[in-house]
């Protein structure tokens, strides 16, 4: 008798690659142990799966030479006995005795093959079917190698990942850096280093992935990479990268988003594939005056403490509108952001500055030079999560800006998945 299983958890996809492998090689015959040093060896040798420990994670526990299918034998043929055959007269003599042997072995074959291959289907048709919790993942924010870094560059790549996540809801939940750290701080997570206390968090939430983006630049040539790591084990079960030049750096964002979607095993939904379509490299200069018009030139760098010991309340503007009755906090909260849409579409900087904690001469300017270059301005805001503790809330949405360049005439669509602190003042947010 044998056994083969994993000394740890192991990625879906690549474990599927390897047992694919392993059948294959079972029913060639081959005993169980040679076939699974074949799989192992060759889901080392793909340069997807190299990163994984899966292939190291395969054991055998039992008899490496037991066979899944007996070799087939071929009888010693018997001497050929010479009859006369009349002049003219059809052979009629037994098929070959070799042959004969052959068949009920080859049929064999033919049916386990059959039998795995229903079996297969069957499993994968149930997998589709049968209603799974969604993916649970954290962004981190992008760490940056060397100094020849714009700050633009990081701030849109860890927008585009969360977009493009976002997108695939219900089959994934992300949480981005700043909502980790909002809950991470609340929940008292505070005594150990930063690593540790992301992992700590992201047992709490669920979380199974951390996505770990990192970007340099050398010279005019850019370079994304994603480790993917499994929580809790810390295994590096992925990692993507993608290089190009710096003028091209919006399909190299779209190109690593797509390979981390692989990488999940996720499949892009339409929503996904009509997004990365209309994300070209013509909305280059608009990511990176919408970056400027924000606090700092980062959309998420403001960090958000809250009272110990108080959990967050977490609403989602969809399941306030239909599911329940909304409370006077989310209407304010919704409200106030409605304001900022508003004020964005009406291009009314005053509002916008009165909106704001601060608007410094940087931010006026960068706005200025958006509104005008965005002609026929429309701003949509979806897909809202807020999070509230105390005297503060960190509202999650998507923004969606569609317009005229005024350059080219042509119609544009900008979206971004970002997070924003709002505030209560005198009771009023």
């Amino acid at each position: 008798m044998a056994v083969v299983g994993t000394l740890c958890d192991v990625s879906d996809r690549h474990a599927a690659s390897l047992a694919e492998t392993f059948y294959e090689q079972v029913l060639r015959p081959l005993p169980v142990g040679e076939a699974l040093r074949r799989a192992r060896e060759r889901c080392r040798a793909d340069a997807v799966s190299r990163c994984s420990a899966t292939w190291l994670s395969f054991v055998l526990y039992g008899n490496p030479a037991q066979m899944m299918l007996k070799p087939a034998a071929a009888p010693p043929a018997a001497a050929p006995k010479e009859t006369a055959v009349a002049p003219g007269s059809l052979d009629r003599s037994p098929p070959d005795a070799v042959l004969r042997g052959r068949w009920p072995a080859r049929r064999a074959s033919l049916w386990a093959a059959i039998v795995a291959l229903v079996i297969g289907l069957a499993a994968g048709v149930g997998y589709n079917l049968w209603p799974r919790a969604p993916l649970v993942v954290g962004v981190m924010d992008v760490t940056v190698r060397g100094n020849a870094v714009d700050r633009w560059m990081p701030n849109t790549t860890r927008d585009c990942l969360r977009t493009v996540l976002t997108k695939e809801k219900p089959h994934i939940r992300p949480y981005s850096q700043q909502e980790i750290d909002f809950m991470r701080d609340q929940m008292g997570i505070k005594n150990i280093e930063l690593a540790k206390r992301n992992i700590e968090l992201a047992k709490r939430l669920g979380v199974s992935k951390m996505i770990d983006p990192k970007l340099s630049v050398a010279e005019s040539n850019a370079t994304l990479q994603v480790d993917i790591v499994e929580i809790p084990s810390g295994i590096l079960d992925a990692t993507e990268s993608v290089r190009g030049r710096v003028d091209k750096f919006i399909e190299l964002q779209n190109q690593i988003s797509m390979k981390v979607l692989q990488a999940l095993g996720v499949k892009p939904t339409d929503e996904v594939l009509k997004f990365i379509g209309e994300r070209t490299n013509d909305l280059l200069e608009y990511y990176k005056l919408y970056n400027e018009t924000l606090p700092g030139g980062e959309s998420e760098e403001s960090k958000a403490s809250t009272p110990d010991g108080q959990a967050p309340e977490t609403s989602s503007w969809l399941a306030v509108a239909f599911a329940q009755t909304p409370s006077a906090e989310d209407k304010a909260n919704h409200a106030l952001l409605e304001q900022y849409r508003a004020a964005l579409q009406s291009k009314d900087l005053e509002e916008l500055a009165r909106l704001q904690a601060e608007m410094t001469e940087a931010q006026r300017s960068a706005l200025v030079r958006y509104f005008e270059n965005a002609k026929d301005l429309a701003i949509r805001i979806s897909d809202v999560e807020i999070l509230v503790a105390g005297d503060e809330a960190l509202a999650t949405f998507t923004r969606e800006d569609v317009f005229t360049d005024a350059r080219s005439g042509r119609q544009l669509h900008f979206e971004v998945r970002i997070s924003s602190v709002l505030g209560r003042q005198e009771g009023a947010w």
